[in-house]
């Protein structure tokens, strides 16, 4: 895509679907969307940790992005990754509902969807974004 019509920079050429997203906007949304889920499990009393993207952003730069220089953001992950630990089924529901309660009265968007009494796993979704829990 070099020298086309499209003032592309090397980067952005590399990776196109990368181009449809603002990296500083959605790191800010990302931010957002860790910070509600993080509140949510601590109110839950859920042992949890970030995984795949989530936890190699955190690791490597501190934070969900870091800055490369030179106006590229390394935006490591489109979602966030946590990994829920329990012991039980019965432990797995509990927490599935206060964590769906609990979003339920965070009046920043989220919405769960569908209810943890239908399935097992269930995927919460945000104006952020989706995490699975």
């Amino acid at each position: 895509m070099h020298g086309s019509q499209f003032d592309l920079t090397w980067w952005e050429a590399e990776n196109l679907t990368g181009t449809l997203y603002d990296p500083q906007l959605a790191d800010q949304f990302l931010r957002t969307a860790l910070e509600d889920t993080i509140f949510v499990l601590r109110a839950c009393k859920a042992n949890f940790f970030p995984d795949g993207g989530a936890l190699i952003a955190l690791l490597r730069y501190g934070a969900l992005s870091g800055d490369l220089g030179g106006g590229v953001v390394d935006l490591v992950d489109k979602d966030i990754d946590i990994q829920v630990l329990v012991q039980t089924q019965e432990e797995f529901e509990i927490i599935s509902q206060c964590v769906h309660n609990q979003l339920d009265d965070l009046t920043k968007g989220w919405r769960c969807i569908p209810s943890p009494s239908k399935v097992t796993s269930p995927s919460l979704i945000s104006h952020h974004g989706f995490t699975n829990v």
